[in-house]
Order: structure tokens, then sequence, then C-alpha cells
């Protein structure tokens, strides 16, 4: 039986302070994903390490300050600017009923209430208030804003969301 593939989890931006903790920007998952003892694997140079396992993860601003237990000096850290951090699925936690990781909603297609399909979306953006979802059409790129008032259906397994969309988008 093939393994599960690995999804991104977001990508080493820097090294912080001394003790070989690294600035990792997120792709999909929140700091949750990195609760102690979980295994990571790192792609990006093939001489960097393969799998690594976290020490403790805080949120902080836009990025995870992420300390890695194989990882003990800023030298260390500042090796792994540049790679991606990937882990199995099975090993993030449940999604609550309308919850949904972020991977799981990039490629889907998306039709307004006049099933008009407006495009897939492609990309996912943290604002202060709500995510705002990217989608690009043939002709055209539409910002729509993650709440509930606005995405009225989400169908993973046929690969669709519907939205409502506000007057002026």
């Amino acid at each position: 039986m093939a393994a599960a593939p690995l999804i991104e989890l977001g990508k080493i931006i820097g090294a912080h302070g001394v003790a070989g903790v690294v600035k990792v920007k997120m792709f999909s998952v929140s700091s949750w994903a990195f609760k102690p003892n979980t295994v990571l694997y790192l792609s990006g140079n093939p001489l960097l390490l393969q799998t690594l396992e976290v020490e403790h993860a805080h949120l902080y601003r836009q990025w995870v300050r992420l300390k890695i237990k194989e990882v003990n000096d800023r030298n260390r850290a500042e090796a792994l600017v540049g790679a991606t951090l990937m882990a199995r699925r099975e090993q993030l936690p449940p999604t609550d009923q309308d919850e949904y990781y972020w991977f799981d909603l990039i490629g889907l297609n998306v039709f307004d209430g006049d099933e008009r399909r407006l495009g897939v979306l492609e990309e996912i953006i943290t604002t202060g208030a709500n995510d705002v979802y990217v989608v690009r059409g043939q002709n055209a790129e539409v910002l729509i804003p993650a709440i509930g008032s606005v995405v009225k259906r989400i169908d993973l397994l046929q690969g669709v969301m519907r939205v409502d969309l506000p007057e002026g988008l």
C-alpha cells in the first residue's frame, strides 16, 4: 500500500534568536498543526534533514515560531531557510463540521447563485477579520470573503463551492 501523500504546511522563512527557532510562513493550517512531538517532513534541499520533530510552536503575527528538537542553534536554523514543511494528513487534527483545511479548498470550482462558474479557488489570503478566497476565471479574478453569508455550500467530493456574492463583486 502506498504511503499517504504529504500536505505542505508552510515554508521556513528565517531563523529567530540563537536557540534554533525557525519562522514559518503557513500555507494551509494553523499553528496547532505543529503540536509537540509531531513528525514533520522537510523538502527543498536534498542535503537537509528529511524528518524532524516539533518541540513547540507559537503563533506570532503572520507566521509561526517553531522549535524543532533536532535544531539547537541559529546556524542550523538558518540552513533550513527555504525548505518546505510537510505532514501526513492523518497527523493533522480533525476538522469540525463546516471547517476546512486550506489545501482542501484550493482547486475547488466556484459557482455563484445563478450557476455561473466564476473560476477556481487558487489562493487564500488571511486578513484581520476573515480569510479571502482568490478565485481566478478565464477573464477575471474575484475576491470572495470567507464568511457564511457569502459561502453557501462546500462539497469536497464534487470539488465545488457555491457562493452568493454581495452586490459589487
